[in-house]
Formats: structure tokens, C-alpha cells, sequence
């Protein structure tokens, strides 16, 4: 995500091939902060990943923001936990993700 580079993150993404990058999709990413906290952001909202990204810097900047990865998207932007429900386009999905620090 190259949170910290105003310029050289939208060059990346697309050296990188990022799908549907202009296309307005839901969006799945998780990013850390310099103490090495995660957040995973899952929006069910359609943007594109420069819209995703702002929304992001704007929301969590303030926590000191490293870095991040896009996950998988558009119907697959699901989340299931205590207090939030996104069902994405209602399909299962089994997603699992591993930390290890």
C-alpha cells in the first residue's frame, strides 16, 4: 500500500497489476502502525483503491500508520465479529488469515 508515499504508490500498484484498481468495488486490506497493531478494514461501501486508501490514511493516520496489503475484494469483502456483520454478495467464503510475528 505504500501508506507513507503520496506519489509512488499508485506507480506500484500498477507495476504490480492490482485488479480492477480504478473500478469501484468493496475493499479488503489490512494495515499496522509503528507499534505493530493490525487493523483489518473492510468496507461495504464501492470505491476504488485510491478512494479505499484516503479513506484509510483519513480514518487511521492518526495511529501512526506503517504500511498495509490489499486483500481479496468485491464480493469476498466479508467479516463476521462481535459487533460488525458484512456479508460482501452473500456467497461463503472461507477465508483464514495467520499473523506470526
Amino acid at each position: 500500500m505504500r501508506l507513507n508515499d503520496s506519489f509512488g504508490w499508485e506507480n506500484d500498484m500498477i507495476l504490480e497489476e492490482m485488479p480492477a484498481y480504478n473500478e469501484s468495488r468493496m475493499r479488503t486490506a489490512i494495515v499496522y502502525d509503528n507499534l505493530e497493531n493490525m487493523y483489518m478494514i473492510v468496507t461495504p461501501t464501492y470505491c476504488t483503491i485510491a478512494e479505499f486508501r484516503t479513506a484509510i490514511l483519513e480514518t487511521l493516520g492518526n495511529r501512526r500508520l506503517v504500511d498495509g496489503i490489499y486483500l481479496d475484494g468485491d464480493g469476498s469483502s466479508q467479516m463476521l465479529c462481535r459487533y460488525v456483520r458484512l456479508n460482501g454478495d452473500q456467497r461463503q467464503v472461507y477465508q483464514m488469515l495467520t499473523l506470526i510475528q
